[in-house]
């Protein structure tokens, strides 16, 4: 026996060969989770692209994903699809903002890709009708960046603004101040210095000096004094007298009495 699906009158699958059960996958099945997709362009709004994700995949689609995210944020995804050995193409689109940042990740869970070895798969992403990226050959994974995702920063303020200095009230005056300067005036002062006089003074001071004179202050005496001196003098102060006195000595003396 053997088995035929057609699709419009086409032949999408024909079989007979087989053990319990076998599977064909016919159209696209997985449920659409992103937002509502669009045919073309012209159907998404003015400020918005359309984005086109074809994936044909290998002969084992079971191992096959992939996702459309802006930033963090997944917008589209499919996968993964039935394993076949006739190659089905797989289309999504979706409208997005001509401002999101948007990168494409496939994923092979066997990591051989989706081509060349065990069919020739492929992928293609088109964005507003222009091919962005195709390829197929790679092992576990491959992202794909469409757009630059710069990470948005908030408003500039506007720089504060510098303090104006105002302008003096007048002029500086020409005519020096009243202050004393610290530099020394090109004058001498009237100052006496340190440092003596070249020339000796004529006048003689009346304050004595600490040298001595070269000439006495007055000359000696020749007069004796009226004060008795502590030594004796050479004569005697009198003649002894010729009458004996009335009491006797014990010793005459052998000199006459100074």
């Amino acid at each position: 026996g053997s088995y035929k699906i057609f699709v419009d009158g086409v032949v999408q699958m024909s079989g007979g060969e087989f053990e319990t059960i076998e599977t064909t996958q016919i159209g696209n099945c997985s449920p659409t989770s992103a937002p509502t997709v669009g045919s073309n362009s012209s159907a998404c709004a003015s400020d918005e692209s359309m984005v086109r994700v074809e994936l044909s995949t290998d002969n084992y689609g079971s191992e096959t994903t992939w996702e459309l995210k802006n930033g963090d944020n997944v917008l589209l995804q499919d996968g993964p699809f039935a394993d076949n050995f006739v190659q089905q193409l797989y289309t999504k689109e979706i409208c997005v903002s001509k401002s999101a940042c948007l990168s494409m990740m496939i994923v092979d869970t066997y990591g051989d890709g989706i081509c060349c070895e065990v069919g020739k798969g492929s992928y293609k992403i088109f964005v507003d009708g222009v091919l962005q990226k195709s390829g197929g050959e790679f092992q576990s994974s491959e992202t794909t960046q469409i757009r630059d995702c710069q990470p948005t920063t908030g408003p500039v303020p506007f720089p504060t603004a510098l303090p104006v200095t105002a302008a003096p009230v007048s002029n500086p005056t020409s005519a020096p101040t009243s202050t004393l300067t610290n530099n020394p005036t090109s004058n001498p002062t009237s100052t006496l210095t340190n440092n003596p006089t070249s020339n000796p003074t004529s006048a003689s001071t009346s304050t004595l000096t600490s040298n001595p004179t070269s000439n006495p202050t007055s000359h000696p005496t020749s007069a004796p004094t009226s004060m008795l001196t502590n030594n004796s003098t050479r004569n005697p102060t009198s003649s002894p007298t010729s009458t004996p006195t009335s009491k006797l000595t014990n010793n005459p003396p052998s000199n006459p009495p100074s």
